[in-house]
């Protein structure tokens, strides 16, 4: 059976569904986004019901009766909330299940459910008001806005959660259809989000990036532990390159490689496998090391400029070379700072991506976009650098 904080909340639900039925329910719970018995859910493992359906019957009941409680108010929140799909036993076979956005659906013999009862939540999304996402929003362009996304909030919906990620409470908060996001930073990593408000420059905004540094710029800041100079050790251990061997203080670019699969952590290697190793595709990351600065003992700031943008590039990287990053759960479980200390104690990964700029398409000059004073600025230098180191 499900477990609940308070059970008169989960009641309250009940209540509601003998009073205005199934349908009004819904439509409310989709216009208010509120889910009472969801956020009554006591924390816990993600649990997947897959069902078969054997006898033709609406979805909803289908879905109410694979439930511990058989709670159809329970089964209507689960389907707003993003986290029910649904495949046709008509549809290919191939054809991936397709999330549920509707209650009316009905389900044939066949037909295939996965539910996920528990979905896991977002609270850094959940407890914003709308007010404090429009107070994000660091540009308001025509054809996108830029936004300064908060640490532990996805930027597009998660597999069971349709509702608590960036693109969703920025289309709330401002009264818009839809947005695109055609980039995507770490959960845990905040800074600067760009969000298209048309599929068309959506689509003009990949072709950006596929133009790589040529038409987009990134930089990010980082805190990572380090004993001594990490642009030193990076030299001295051969793990980074120097951009321009007479600088003193000299750039210095990272090489790795990252193998392709979905899961995370990421597999990253200092060499590209070859032979019998290479069990399925690897494709690069490059990264440049451009300043440093200490800001405590053993802790550096890195500022850092992405040459490809890889999931989890900087952060499995810098791991590798010896620089993990401060507040790195995933990566930097057991490096230690000091005795009886260790990287994970910091509440939120320090890393962040604080610079932005890019080409407009048929354009030649740069739209640049910093956290430094929450700034937007137009270059119509076509050939000046838009980062500021």
């Amino acid at each position: 059976m499900l477990r609940f904080r308070h059970a008169k909340w989960a009641n309250d639900v009940l209540i509601q569904y003998s009073r205005i039925g199934p349908t009004l329910l819904y439509k409310r719970l989709f216009a208010t986004r509120q889910f009472p018995i969801l956020d009554a859910q006591l924390p816990g493992p993600c649990k997947t019901l897959h069902v078969t359906v054997d006898r033709p019957a609406p979805a909803l009941q289908i879905i109410a009766d694979a439930l511990p409680d058989r709670s159809i108010a329970f089964a209507e929140e689960l389907v707003a909330f993003g986290a029910v799909y649904h495949k046709a036993v008509s549809s290919e076979k191939l054809m991936r299940p397709k999330r549920m956005l509707s209650v009316h659906t009905a389900a044939a013999t066949g037909d295939y459910f996965r539910i996920h009862t528990a979905p896991r939540r977002f609270p850094a999304a959940r407890s914003r008001k709308s007010n404090e996402w429009r107070a994000l929003v660091i540009a308001d362009e025509v054809d996108y806005i830029v936004v300064n996304k908060p640490p532990g909030v996805p930027v597009h919906a998660s597999v069971d959660n349709a509702h608590e990620n960036l693109t969703k409470c920025m289309v709330d908060a401002l009264g818009l259809s839809k947005l695109w996001a055609p980039h995507r930073l770490d959960i845990d990593t905040h800074g600067l989000v760009t969000l298209c408000k048309t599929r068309q420059f959506a689509a003009d905004f990949q072709n950006i990036m596929r133009g790589g540094p040529e038409c987009i710029r990134k930089l990010y800041r980082a805190t990572v532990h380090c004993k001594q100079s990490p642009i030193q050790k990076l030299l001295a251990s051969g793990a980074g390159h120097p951009v321009d061997v007479a600088d003193p203080s000299p750039t210095v670019e990272l090489l790795h490689w990252q193998q392709i699969d979905g899961r995370a952590p990421k597999i990253f290697t200092e060499s590209m496998p070859t032979g019998d190793e290479v069990v399925s595709g690897w494709r690069d990351c490059k990264l440049r090391v451009v300043h440093e600065v200490q800001s405590g003992e053993h802790l550096w700031n890195l500022t850092i400029e992405l040459l490809t943008g890889r999931t989890h590039q900087i952060r499995g990287q810098l791991h590798l070379a010896g620089l993990p990053i401060k507040g790195d759960r995933m990566y930097c479980a057991e490096r230690r700072l000091d005795e009886g200390n260790t990287m994970r104690e910091s509440p939120q990964l320090c890393l962040q991506a604080h610079h932005l700029a890019f080409k407009l398409p048929q354009k030649t000059e740069w739209r640049s976009y910093s956290l430094d004073d929450c700034r937007s600025t137009i270059s119509t230098g076509g050939d000046d650098d838009p980062l500021p180191v």
